[in-house]
């Protein structure tokens, strides 16, 4: 259980909510260089997103694993290398490492990974009432 104030929680609400993914959802819909996602479906996937980084507040120390939709978001952003930098330090204070490996090293890994996205469906599932 995530051990946030309400005001701690809310405060990172807003710091996300004020967050500019413009750019973010313009490279999405990019058909030639980027997914070529509507701009409906960009605006749910970045929505999809913003939940995905709200979890990984509520749950410093656990491993939120991201769909794969949501993970292509998320690379998007990483690619962005300035403005995912600047965006990690309002919204964590820190950088937010991505590890792409994750699942990939050997069975017991993979286990692993199949775990924490086990567990990151139910913590969705309890925030958002909705499945992943």
């Amino acid at each position: 259980m995530s051990l946030l104030t309400i005001g701690e929680k809310q405060s990172f609400i807003e710091r996300l909510n004020a967050i500019d993914f413009g750019s973010i959802a313009f490279k999405l819909m990019n058909p030639e260089d980027g997914v070529g996602l509507s701009i409906e479906r960009a605006t749910i996937e970045i929505d999809r997103y913003r939940q995905f980084l709200l979890l990984s507040y509520l749950y410093p120390d656990r491993s939120i694993v991201p769909s794969q939709q949501i993970d292509k978001v998320w690379h998007t952003h990483i690619l962005d290398t300035a403005k995912y930098r600047e965006d990690c330090y309002i919204l964590f204070d820190r950088f937010m490492d991505h590890w792409p490996y994750f699942g990939m090293t050997d069975t017991e890994n993979r286990q692993s990974l199949n775990t924490a996205f086990s567990e990151t469906q139910l913590l969705w599932m309890q925030h958002f009432g909705e499945k992943m």
